[in-house]
């Protein structure tokens, strides 16, 4: 029950720091370790960084030029309150420490990378030109294969 309350408050506080033109647009943030931070959740912060690297994905598939509602941002930061209480009432539990768990995460983290470091070769290609290659490589192995007759 504590901590509802406690996500509550960290919402209310940085509802303040909203504006139409973005988060923080014309307000200081506090600073920890070098960090911006929107919200504190039972001493851990929820930074700038955090914030913005979520409404990058909340962007996708959206009009990019179009910025986002304020409802939303809000609703953003209501889930990264409420994500940071799930994760740590999971560890207070003991949850981080079950070999299953620990098994899935790590399968998890290495999808992630996967799939990461995939994006970043594959940004600047295109699939024409990835097409293009496949057939010029099609084309040479049945030009090899009709020479061997």
């Amino acid at each position: 029950m504590g901590y509802l309350r406690l996500a509550g408050v960290g919402v209310l506080v940085v509802t303040s720091l909203l504006t139409s033109q973005g988060l923080a647009a014309q307000q200081k943030l506090p600073v920890i370790q070098g960090k911006q931070v929107v919200a504190t959740v039972n001493r851990e912060p929820i930074t700038l960084d955090d914030f913005n690297r979520e409404l990058v994905g909340l962007q996708q598939g959206a009009d990019q030029n179009k910025p986002v509602p304020e409802k939303d941002r809000l609703d953003l930061l209501a889930r990264l309150v409420n994500t940071r209480l799930l994760i740590q009432e999971a560890r207070r539990m003991g949850l981080d420490e079950l070999p299953e768990v620990k098994n899935m995460i790590d399968v998890f983290s290495r999808i992630a990378l996967r799939e990461d470091l995939m994006r970043r070769y594959t940004k600047d290609l295109r699939v024409e030109d990835s097409v293009q290659r496949g057939r010029q490589r099609v084309a040479n192995v049945v030009g090899l294969l009709r020479a061997r007759r």
